[in-house]
């Protein structure tokens, strides 16, 4: 038994250790095949870590930055319902932020789109290929960013809008008529202009108040209690219903169309209109006393419905939009005058002798350093339009010093674009925009070029110390005496250009000018100083100093001197040919009622625009005074009064042009009047991509 016993152990012993084996044969074979397939996996390329730069890699980082909020949604389900939720209850008892989160998210997206592209093409640059595809995971981010908020542009136009109509009216909701009002007219704008009005909402007074009436504990409240009996389902809504009324209002560019003038201009040919151009392109300029061998050419070229026409003097080409003619935006004749009367200014100021030109300019701009600058001044163009800072404030003698400096070498007749560009980098380098810093070797060969004015400014700033304290470091303030120093170069080299060219600038063409004196040259040379303001005004106007607009009802600008010229021409002449029309219907017997109805509200809207124009002139003046007298208690008030003075006049302005439109509001019957509450997308899409950078962080 023993034995047995033995040999079935011996046996077992056996058996086990052949099982063993063969289980060894198999982890082995597992093992080789794993090392094999390791081996396989080792040699396929990491295209995100080749140090190449691989298009596919980008696109599809791309790819994820746009998806990231959608992949955090999946990820953060419970954080994602609290941020929509949180959202719906913050823009219903304040519907005010949804035009505010939508600009402000709006804003990080294009950040980020522009920090994304900055970064790959500096990583690119550098040979940091591998960072250069990463960075298109952030262009992604800010484009599903920007696209979200454009989405909602429009709804946040609307409750910007019904704000300001509720502060307006000192009411604290509308009737549905006046919302169906709005929404029709932002649904029919385009994006721009909702963009305007939603900005408009937080640099605004009248958008201020808006909002800060929102912000009351009372409207809150109010808006809380509609809100819980809405859930509580105690409110009754009723029917929908219909009711037509009629408002008057100006006619949208759509409305203009299905008038008969409208009609009327839409039958026109190409062919037609650029007939009806040339006869008052040459019926403008002879009025204006401009000989013929002077005229710039006619180009009629299609653009924006918004933009008339313009003049240019480096092509030396008056250029006219007909499709503004089209839409009832502009009339022919005001277009044709307004572009002719900067054309014939801009002949006028060529008949200066340069030498004269040169210290004019030369004088205006040391007055504005030693007697006060606008609120801001030019330092270069961007994409958005200007590019603008606030001058300096120096002492007496800094003044003097600066004045010195400039004569001898700011004011050459050629932009210095050396000391444009160091300034630039100088820009980054002191208020750093991007992460990356700047390169130092790069700084320090833009500094080598315009070594001789660094150390001049250096050296300003060394005999003035109290000029620091403004900027709270040396650094800063070496920065800003640079950027103003670009500034009065800059301007220097723009305004003493009195030249017409009408080639190339590699191969000039200058229109031909006798050189003027006596009273025509005195003309002329105030000419010169109008458009000097005219010119730093347009630049305080364009891009987003636009939609900013000081702040105010209007924009203080469009009152410079030769811009006011402009309308004035421009509004006396559509007087003078709208008039001259009733008289021929009248004597031919062909008069139409609706054709003198609008020739004779469009002559009376024209007296308006004068007499608006001319207070305006008269406010610019008092207002460029104010500015460098701020303690003028006197000034203060002549300002304000004649702020109020030109409201009144726009208003009336506004009335003049209206027309009565009949429109069709579909509202609940028992529905109580309660604003109505939008999810801005823009907002919960910026959280979510904040939580999946969050995630990268983490990870």
């Amino acid at each position: 038994m023993n034995f047995s016993t033995q040999s079935v152990g011996v046996d077992n012993t056996v058996n086990m250790f052949g099982k063993v084996q063969k289980d060894a044969k198999k982890i082995e074979r597992a093992r080789v095949t794993e090392s094999i397939d390791t081996v396989e996996f080792s040699n396929k390329e990491d295209k995100s870590k080749n140090g190449k730069f691989d298009v596919s890699e980008a696109v599809k980082n791309l790819g994820k930055g746009i998806l990231s909020p959608f992949t955090a949604m999946i990820k953060h389900p419970v954080a994602t319902v609290g941020l929509i939720a949180g959202t719906v209850a913050l823009t219903t008892l304040i519907p005010v932020l949804t035009p505010v989160l939508a600009v402000g998210f709006g804003a990080v997206g294009l950040y980020q789109v522009g920090k994304g592209t900055y970064d790959a093409v500096k990583n690119y640059k550098n040979g940091n290929y591998d960072d250069a595809e990463k960075s298109f995971d952030k262009i992604g981010q800010g484009i599903v960013g920007t696209v979200m908020s454009a989405v909602g542009i429009k709804q946040g136009a609307k409750v910007a809008n019904e704000a300001k109509l509720m502060n307006k009216l000192n009411v604290k909701s509308l009737t549905p008529q006046q919302r169906t009002e709005i929404a029709t007219n932002v649904d029919k704008s385009g994006y721009f202009s909702a963009l305007k009005d939603n900005v408009s909402l937080l640099f605004t007074k009248n958008g201020l108040k808006s909002v800060g009436k929102q912000f009351t504990p009372s409207s809150i409240k109010a808006r809380f209690t509609d809100f819980v009996e809405g859930f509580k389902g105690n409110r009754r809504y009723g029917v929908e219903c219909e009711e037509e009324s009629v408002v008057k209002r100006k006619l949208t560019p759509e409305e203009f169309r299905t008038t008969p003038e409208g009609i009327r201009r839409a039958s026109l040919s190409d062919e037609e209109i650029q007939t009806e151009v040339n006869n008052l392109y040459n019926e403008a300029f002879d009025k204006l006393g401009v000989p013929k061998e002077q005229r710039p050419k006619l180009n009629i070229a299609k653009a924006s419905e918004k933009h008339g026409g313009s003049y240019s003097k480096s092509k030396h080409e008056l250029e006219f939009n007909p499709e503004s003619y089209k839409a009832g935006t502009f009339e022919v004749e005001d277009v044709m005058m307004h572009e002719a009367t900067h054309c014939k200014e801009a002949l006028l100021r060529a008949g200066i002798p340069q030498e004269r030109a040169n210290q004019i300019v030369k004088e205006q701009l040391i007055s504005r350093v030693m007697n006060g600058e606008s609120e801001q001044v030019v330092v270069k163009g961007s994409f958005l339009g200007a590019d603008m800072m606030t001058p300096p404030k120096m002492s007496a003698k800094m003044k003097n010093e600066f004045i010195e400096f400039a004569k001898n070498d700011l004011y050459t007749g050629e932009m210095n674009s050396d000391l444009a560009v160091y300034s630039n980098v100088l820009e980054t380098k002191v208020c750093p925009r991007h992460t990356s810093p700047v390169n130092p070797a790069e700084l320090a060969e833009k500094q080598q070029k315009v070594q001789p004015l660094v150390d001049k400014i250096s050296k300003l700033i060394a005999d003035n110390p109290d000029f620091v304290s403004q900027y709270g470091s040396e650094e800063k303030a070496v920065l800003e005496l640079t950027r103003y120093s670009v500034s009065h170069n800059v301007r220097y080299s723009i305004f003493t250009d009195v030249k017409i060219n009408k080639g190339s600038s590699w191969a000039p063409d200058y229109i031909k000018v006798p050189e003027l004196s006596g009273e025509k040259l005195a003309e002329a040379e105030q000419s010169l100083i109008d458009n000097i303001t005219t010119i730093e005004g347009n630049g305080r106007m364009s891009g987003v100093n636009g939609i900013f607009a000081g702040g105010k009802d209007f924009n203080q600008y469009q009152f410079s001197p030769e811009e006011v010229l402009a309308q004035k021409n421009g509004n006396n002449f559509v007087i003078e040919k709208f008039a001259d029309k009733i008289q021929k219907m009248k004597e031919a017997g062909t008069i139409n009622p609706e054709e003198e109805a609008r020739l004779t509200t469009a002559i009376e809207k024209a007296k308006l625009v004068i007499e608006y124009k001319t207070k305006g002139l008269e406010y610019y003046k008092y207002y460029t005074e104010m500015i460098n007298n701020p303690n003028n208690k006197e000034l203060t008030e002549t300002v304000k009064n004649l702020e109020r003075e030109l409201n009144v006049l726009d208003a009336e302005v506004k009335k003049v042009s209206a027309k009565e439109v009949k429109i069709v509001s579909k509202y609940m019957k028992y529905y109580k009047d309660v604003a109505t509450t939008a999810i801005p997308t823009s907002a919960i899409t910026g959280m979510l991509n904040a939580l999946a950078e969050n995630d990268k962080k983490v990870a």
